[in-house]
């Protein structure tokens, strides 16, 4: 590709831009009208080629951290709105977690029932519609749904209701499970 007449370097983002610009429209930078300070990829030193991948660098960087930070924010806020979301607050750490574990054994039990089981939405733990009670020692009783395609390819929710019994060795026993529409 040819350079045209009209056309300069940035001298900050190395980019092509017109001659008559006095801010790059890329990085906003303002452009001097001082020939020596265009940069041009086909004559520039070693010095201003590092300038150039420098500052692409801290900007890169720059954008990494803010999405990082970013996805720390949203995990923190999601793991807040988790832990003060449940409708039955649990008096220990581990008593909720036999109560995840038994609403998670009941959707693997329903996913081996389902025409499509593939296709399987299940709501989350905190979900107004989940409940997950203690009826004895290692044994809850779930109530929940399931969005998952019929025989005929359609989305459909099911409820269901069942009784989770967890086992030593992470194994759990399901019973009396039924579905309702």
């Amino acid at each position: 590709m040819e350079k045209q007449q009209d056309e300069i370097y940035c001298p900050n983002c190395a980019k092509p831009i017109k001659k008559d610009f006095t801010v790059c429209p890329y990085c906003r930078s303002e452009i001097k009208k001082e020939k020596e300070e265009f940069y041009n990829p086909e004559t520039a030193t070693e010095v201003q080629k590092l300038k150039v991948d420098n500052s692409n660098k801290g900007k890169s960087i720059a954008a990494i951290i803010t999405v990082l930070l970013v996805v720390g924010l949203i995990i923190g806020f999601v793991s807040c709105c988790i832990g003060s979301g449940t409708s039955s607050t649990p008096t220990t750490k581990s008593e909720q977690s036999l109560e995840i574990e038994a609403f998670v054994g009941s959707q693997m039990v329903v996913e081996d029932n389902l025409k499509s089981p593939s296709s399987a939405k299940f709501p989350l733990y905190t979900d107004s519609k989940v409940s997950v009670k203690k009826i004895a020692e290692n044994k809850y009783s779930v109530s929940a749904y399931v969005d998952s395609e019929n025989s005929f390819g359609a989305m459909i929710r099911n409820y269901y209701t069942c009784t989770v019994t967890l086992l030593d060795n992470d194994r759990y026993r399901v019973e009396d499970l039924k579905f309702y529409e």
